[in-house]
């Protein structure tokens, strides 16, 4: 009885119009594309006939050719008055070029972290902490504009050099990175010294301004970072 009660349930809840197809065997049909010329759904712009041309390429690189004659490079070494030919300098272009590629100076670069860099690492506090003895609390001040109680200070290290706080600051930072060995620290060392240029550019037309005798000082304080004796024999002050 229960059977045949689930057996009418199955049939009326079953659905209708439902065919069973056997398979045939044979593969869907797949239509090809009618030719080259139907256009790409996706780049329906692009040419479906293009090829990579490589020998149209080619043809259109320039040719390039080495040729020496070794004579005339041998002549042109030979050529002029022995140390009237600038030997030094192409002597010094080459050795630079050598040390940079291998990354030091052979013999050299352990005596000058050695020797060089603490040397200047402690002519640099030492600067510093003599210009601030000298400047007193008045002076001190970041900025480039005097303070308002600031004072001319020309005696002391200031005798020497004119801005010795910022001399120290280069010299302790060339120092320190000729003992650590970093070139891109010595590279920063050498931009510090072009922003204290600009800086003391400024500070000293303000100092000018509060102080008319800053100019006289200038004239008996010739040097700026150097003591004049050195900066004379700088390259850039050579005539």
């Amino acid at each position: 009885m229960m059977i045949k009660f689930l057996a009418t349930l199955a049939l009326a809840l079953a659905p209708t119009g439902f065919a069973f197809v056997a398979p045939t065997g044979k593969a869907p049909s797949i239509k090809p594309k009618s030719s080259i010329n139907d256009q790409d759904p996706v780049f329906p712009n692009e040419k479906k006939d293009d090829k990579f041309d490589m020998d149209n390429i080619l043809a259109n690189v320039p040719e390039v050719s080495f040729s020496f004659d070794i004579e005339t490079i041998k002549d042109n070494l030979m050529d002029g008055t022995v140390g009237e030919r600038g030997e030094a300098f192409a002597a010094a272009q080459f050795a630079l070029l050598g040390c940079i590629v291998f990354g030091g100076i052979p013999f050299v670069g352990d005596y000058m972290m050695i020797l060089l860099g603490p040397c200047l690492m402690l002519a640099g506090v030492l600067s510093i902490i003599l210009s601030i003895s000298d400047l007193g609390s008045n002076n001190l001040s970041p900025w480039v504009v005097p303070s308002k109680d600031g004072q001319l200070v020309q005696d002391g290290i200031f005798s020497k050099l004119r801005h010795p706080q910022y001399a120290g600051f280069l010299a302790a930072m060339a120092g320190f990175s000729i003992v650590t060995g970093s070139a891109s620290r010595l590279l920063l060392t050498a931009f510090l010294y072009y922003v204290l240029s600009e800086m003391v550019e400024n500070e000293e037309k303000e100092l000018s301004k509060k102080f008319p005798e800053y100019e006289d000082y200038k004239k008996k304080v010739p040097g700026k970072f150097f003591p004049d004796e050195i900066a004379q024999q700088l390259p850039w002050n050579q005539e």
